[in-house]
């Protein structure tokens, strides 16, 4: 028995020492050719196996390999492969060049994917950050403004943080939101206006606040992808129905220096463009005449039209340019009293950046300030933004990455809206008063101006809001490398804000004369968590057609909680704190919480490198759906063939050609709680008085006039289909995109 165990021994240690005779291991490094720098993420493949590796972020790798023989393929996107035999050394180094072939670049796809952009089957637009930056403009929906195509971008109004509208291709909800979805470093975040309307003009009269976008400081950031199509947005699931805006902060990873401090200023300056042509011919008053209560000259009790008497017209107590006294009324035309109520707005942005990178881990520091002076007086915007991003790769090859980012957004706007606002007043100011030269209050505060109106000067002063917002968007992201063909990733993410508002009017003031304080708290936290799977095989099936498939799992919920209070009646003026209100006529609390759970899948054929073929699938299971239609699917289909390579036309002239289609469809879920037909905080009256409940101690409520839509509601679905072309001339120096889509929306929601 001794003897058959050492001789088991035996043949084994032989026969293991036979196979570790037959491979060795071998080394290197790949560096780009251009810089010299090394490249992270290379595959390392043995030519007609599975065996290979990534490089690390130095761009090395160690790999095992037959004891003769063989050849290995460097591959990475945007870069030329190369293939090496092996030889019998123990290194190999390679150069990797770009492919002039290749529009050689990347872009950020759904789900944060990076893929080479002549893959895609579908439009997508990417901006670097340096063009946003030069932009010098505060709100980043702004700055895309000009340069991107099928967008339409439109700003509420000209004054400091007011909030911008952004749709792709159009509209395609009736009630829901037209937005697109926007997504920082991989995680949904909201972009949500959030309007606060207090008192009786309500939804009338309002400031307006910024949409929440505009907490990003372009400043921070690295490139801006668009997803134009429900084909580019499908994995994203209900929220991206109509498009996405994927925003990639600064972490270091361009930097090609071990450490790197920047510091940036600059200085905008904006002037008011486009007021309308008003006539000076003629002044205060109606049919050529400018009557005063009894000829005494208060220009106040006289009519706010310009319909006078001509100017140089001889005053006469007919025409009221002669008083009653014997003396005459001041009467000239001010043809500048519109223009000089707006003054030179001026928007002052400072920051520092510091930078490192390694080759292992990179980081990158942000600090900006911006502040803005509006175009009118009280329109003032304050941002301060701290962003902290990095990667690294553990020893165990563990790669970690993760964002922080804050920002502080001070914002102070004049109300606007109906004639009750100082823009409703400010076209009908005649063109004979002196707005800026006569005095706009009395010693005591008081409005001076025509009767039911406020004083344009005045109300800028005396009715406005403010706001007040603390936002945090943090986002982090695990992910290992299996295999060279295997890797799992892990990215987690919160956005959180609070929104600290005051809406006030003073006692006098034309839509509120008692005076209003209305207090308007608003939190939001959204939490999302994604896990992808990604697996690669080249030469699946037969030899060039190479694959990729990614799998995945989304938690999404959202909550919002918004608690206010409104106070009129208010005894001293000046004094906008909700104790010295004597009347509390409306408070409340209102809260949602909306969960989304998203299966995903992603299929990607690449044939030669110029036939792609990609198709997509997510199954959505929504809170906001009754039971029995809360889960649903949509897929997507797209193409894309380079006929430039495929026919190899290479010309100094034309270097480049790509045809693309798609067809898609998107669900859309509902708003939280529109199932069910709910009572609501019962009120009576118009835009001029109200009551609301409680009332003297007494509790109302009557039913919405919404109506729950049931248990037989249904998603909302988007279809689309998309032709396209892409052209190249001049060795890509000038190129064409051209798309044609279609897109119907079916069983829409209405309310």
């Amino acid at each position: 028995m001794k003897k058959v165990i050492l001789m088991s021994f035996v043949l084994m240690f032989t026969f293991l020492q036979g196979v570790l005779a037959q491979t060795r291991t071998i080394s290197g490094r790949v560096t780009d050719q251009k810089t010299g720098d090394g490249l992270p993420g290379v595959t390392v493949l043995l030519k007609g196996t599975t065996n290979g590796i990534s490089t690390g972020a130095d761009g090395a790798y160690t790999l095992t390999v037959p004891e003769s023989g063989g050849t290995l393929v460097f591959s990475s996107v945007g870069m030329t492969t190369q293939e090496r035999p092996i030889g019998s050394g123990a290194q190999i180094n390679v150069n990797l060049v770009q492919d002039s072939k290749q529009l050689s670049e990347v872009v950020v796809t759904a789900m944060g994917i990076e893929r080479d952009k002549r893959t895609l089957g579908y439009a997508t637009q990417e901006i670097k950050g340096g063009d946003l930056a030069q932009k010098s403009e505060p709100n980043v929906v702004n700055a895309l403004q000009g340069k991107v195509s099928g967008v339409n971008i439109t700003g509420a109004s000209g004054l400091a943080g007011s909030s911008t509208n952004i749709n792709i291709r159009g509209i395609t909800s009736l009630t829901g939101s037209n937005q697109p979805l926007f997504v920082v470093d991989g995680i949904p975040i909201s972009n949500e206006t959030d309007r606060t309307n207090g008192g009786a003009a309500g939804t009338l009269y309002g400031a307006q606040t910024a949409n929440r976008a505009a907490d990003i400081d372009p400043e921070n950031i690295a490139s801006i992808s668009i997803l134009k199509g429900p084909a580019a947005a499908a994995l994203y699931g209900s929220r991206a129905s109509s498009g996405a805006i994927l925003i990639t902060t600064k972490s270091g990873a361009n930097i090609s220096k071990k450490l790197e401090i920047n510091a940036t200023t600059g200085v905008n300056i904006q002037n008011v463009l486009g007021l309308p042509d008003f006539q000076n011919d003629y002044g205060q008053g109606n049919a050529g005449t400018n009557t005063t209560a009894n000829g005494a000259g208060d220009i106040f009790s006289g009519s706010r039209n310009s319909w006078g008497p001509r100017f140089g017209t001889t005053p006469t107590r007919a025409n009221g340019l002669l008083l009653a006294d014997g003396s005459l009324l001041p009467y000239q035309a001010y043809p500048d009293n519109i223009r000089d109520f707006f003054r030179q707005g001026v928007l002052y942005t400072n920051g520092v950046q510091l930078a490192g990178n390694n080759g292992a881990s990179n980081f990158s520091l942000n600090v900006n300030n911006t502040n803005q002076k509006g175009i009118t007086e009280v329109s003032t915007l304050k941002r301060t933004n701290v962003q902290l991003g990095g990667a690294t790769t553990l020893q165990n090859k563990v790669k970690i990455s993760g964002s922080v980012n804050f920002s502080q957004t001070d914002q102070l706007g004049p109300q606007t809206g109906n004639g009750g606002s100082a823009f409703g007043t400010l076209g009908a100011v005649p063109r004979s008063f002196d707005l800026q030269g006569q005095p706009y209050q009395s010693a005591t505060g008081a409005n001076l101006f025509f009767p039911g109106a406020d004083n344009p000067n005045w109300n800028l002063r005396n009715a406005n809001t403010t706001s007040n917002v603390t936002r945090f968007i943090n986002v982090a992201s695990i992910g290992y490398d299996f295999t060279p063909w295997l890797s799992v990733t892990y990215r987690a993410g919160l956005d959180a804000y609070t929104d600290r508002r005051k809406q006030i009017a003073a006692i006098g003031s034309a839509r509120n004369p008692s005076g209003l304080i209305f207090q308007d708290n608003i939190q939001y936290a959204e939490f999302t968590g994604d896990l992808l799977v990604t697996a690669k095989k080249e030469n699946l099936f037969l030899d060039k057609l190479n694959s990729t498939l990614v799998v995945g799992q989304q938690i999404n919920q959202r909550r919002r909680n918004e608690q206010y209070v409104s106070a009129q009646s208010l005894s001293l003026p000046g004094f906008f704190n909700t104790s010295n209100a004597a009347n509390f006529n409306g408070s409340g609390e209102n809260t949602s919480v909306r969960r989304l759970l998203g299966y995903y899948a992603d299929l990607t054929l690449a044939y030669n490198n110029y036939l792609f073929l990609e198709g997509t699938a997510r199954v959505d299971q929504s809170s906001t759906l009754p039971k029995n239609n809360n889960t649903y699917l949509y897929p997507s289909l797209s193409t894309g063939f380079v006929f430039t390579d495929a026919f190899n036309i290479d010309t100094d002239f034309f270097s480049y050609g790509k045809i693309r289609a798609n067809v898609a469809r998107v669900g859309r879920d509902a708003d939280p709680y529109v199932l069910d037909t709910y009572y609501a905080q019962a009120g009576q009256g118009n835009n001029v008085a109200n009551v609301t409940f409680p009332f003297n101690g007494i509790v109302g409520f009557t039913p919405s006039t919404t109506l729950g839509g049931g248990e037989v509601l249904k998603p909302e679905f988007t279809k689309s289909a998309e032709i396209g072309i892409n052209l190249g001339f001049f060795n890509n120096r000038l190129t064409l995109d051209g798309t044609y889509f279609k897109t119907i929306t079916r069983t829409r929601f209405c309310r």
